[in-house]
């Protein structure tokens, strides 16, 4: 299987072998046998003429730069622009008189190239190539008969989930002109899904009754048309923009992590001898959240593989980078200089790989404050990470995590809390009132971090947990507690609680409050 970050800018490379049948108009194209067939009649086409019509395929109605044309399908290789013109020029020819018409592929002067073509027949409506990566469309959603006159509120909504969705750069997201293309075509998920070239769908409704709205929306897998996921917001429809901003980073904020678990599953389940760097990536992830010794080793072996497969994969260089800093944190072992060392090179990389990924940068930006002290530099890649996609939980989770360890309480646990609205049951739940709590320690609001402490160890038996409960009731005098605490932090913990401050708590106030409390 090809890793869909094969190269430098994240272009999937161009394998006719490997490549789907897919139609276009009457048009049925086989990559892997260079042919076109239309009316029962075959006829072969180039190698590179193949090549560029999947390439442009893949962006279908969309402009394609002659720079990501060349680069996925020629990788590696100088490709002159007469080649390329030629190419085209051949290309063009196949669509007038190979396949009737049924594509047309027009020059964007300056820019590159667009194939459009004619809308497919029934018969060949789900042959359109699906990308390794998890890809969604946003299809028009439905107003009930009372809320007819608010179909442009609904209209809205597809253009605005879909915007929101495309910040996550796990996904590719259909842009939602053509989600809204199918509206009363009567295609069912899984024709729609085809038709697009996509995994997942997602449907909407929309009913208003005086000034209330409620908005249901479901995640459909284009595959089977099964369910996967489903939610409705109900809310006033008086500010009906913010309402659309509300709803379209809500939605975004829980489909990214539901996809990526249902990619994680169907990833755990392939045979070692298919994985390619996005599989060892998505094995790796669930294994980072688990935060024991033998999951975070795993989980940075895993992680490492996909680096070697592609060198310029933000999402596993920050994610090795991030294992790293927890080996760091921990002692998890022998060699902490070489740990460090490594660690810091694959923070470095990751940060200047996720230019445009807000999870990848936010990853590396915890390994950076960590590794190598620079808070700024951290400060830096989390803004950039906010401002990239302000709807990511895991990104306002790194940013809470960050800051409570440089002393920034107040910072802290506004993104902890609005990390936890985006995602009010994903497994980041228990660390993120964990590292609540260790906010409210350094607050000096002991009795709330104490509340927010024990609840953190019922839902995850953890000595950072028991750390600052300890500190917390030697400062509010409860000698008992304190003991226990003490005595449970050192049955689940490799170092002293004195070297754990020293690590974990980098602002020296704050260590000095927290050694004052244990003492």
């Amino acid at each position: 299987m090809n890793s869909p970050f094969s190269t430098a800018n994240g272009v999937q490379p161009v394998d006719l072998t490997l490549e789907p049948t897919f139609g276009l108009g009457r048009t049925e194209v086989r990559p892997a046998t260079l042919e076109l067939v239309r009316d029962g009649c075959a006829a072969t086409v180039e190698p590179k003429v193949m090549q560029a019509l999947v390439g442009l395929a893949r962006r279908l109605g969309e402009v394609t730069a002659r720079d990501v044309l060349a680069l996925a399908c020629w990788p590696g290789r100088y490709v002159s622009e007469d080649s390329i013109h030629r190419t085209i020029f051949k290309l063009r020819k196949a669509g007038e008189v190979l396949a009737g018409g049924d594509f047309v592929v027009e020059n964007v002067r300056g820019v590159g190239y667009r194939l459009t073509a004619a809308v497919a027949d029934a018969a060949l409506v789900g042959t359109r190539p699906i990308p390794i990566k998890p890809s969604i469309a946003v299809l028009p959603f439905s107003a009930s008969a009372e809320s007819a006159d608010q179909q442009y509120f609904a209209e809205g909504m597809v253009e605005e989930i879909a915007a929101a969705l495309s910040r996550f750069k796990s996904l590719i997201v259909v842009a939602g002109g053509s989600g809204l293309a199918l509206k009363d075509r009567g295609l069912d998920s899984i024709a729609a899904g085809r038709l697009l070239g996509v995994r997942y769908l997602l449907e909407g409704s929309l009913r208003r009754s005086g000034e209330q709205l409620r908005i249901s929306v479901r995640l459909i897998d284009a595959a089977t048309g099964e369910q996967v996921w489903s939610e409705r917001f109900d809310d006033q429809a008086t500010e009906i923009f913010a309402l659309q901003d509300r709803v379209a980073l809500c939605v975004a904020g829980v489909i990214e992590p539901t996809i990526q678990a249902e990619e994680i599953r169907q990833a755990v389940a392939r045979r070692p001898a298919d994985m390619a760097a996005h599989d060892y990536y998505l094995q790796a992830w669930p294994m980072h959240r688990i935060y024991t010794k033998v999951a975070t080793l795993r989980s940075l072996e895993l992680a490492t593989q996909a680096v070697a497969l592609d060198p310029d994969y933000a999402s596993a260089l920050a994610l090795a980078a991030v294992g790293h800093t927890l080996v760091d944190l921990y002692g998890w072992t022998d060699d902490l200089q070489s740990n460090l060392a490594q660690g810091v090179r694959m923070a470095r990389r990751a940060a200047i790989a996720s230019y445009d990924d807000a999870q990848a940068l936010a990853l590396a930006a915890f390994a950076v404050a960590q590794l190598e002290r620079d808070e700024e530099a951290a400060r830096a890649l989390l803004d950039r990470a906010v401002a990239l996609n302000p709807g990511c939980a895991s990104v306002w989770y790194m940013n809470g995590l960050v800051r409570v360890r440089i002393g920034e309480n107040e910072l802290a646990i506004e993104h902890l809390q609005t990390a936890m609205r985006l995602d009010p049951i994903g497994p980041d739940r228990s660390n993120q009132i964990g590292f609540m709590s260790w906010a409210r320690f350094q607050q000096r609001r002991f009795a709330e971090a104490i509340a927010l402490g024990k609840e953190f160890v019922r839902l995850k038996d953890h000595p950072r947990g028991y750390a600052f409960l300890a500190a917390s009731y030697g400062h509010t005098g409860d000698k008992a507690a304190q003991r226990a605490a003490l005595e449970r932090y050192n049955e689940l913990a490799d170092r002293s609680i004195e070297s754990f401050a020293e690590t974990f708590i980098l602002d020296p106030d704050n260590r000095a409050l927290f050694l004052e409390g244990v003492r």
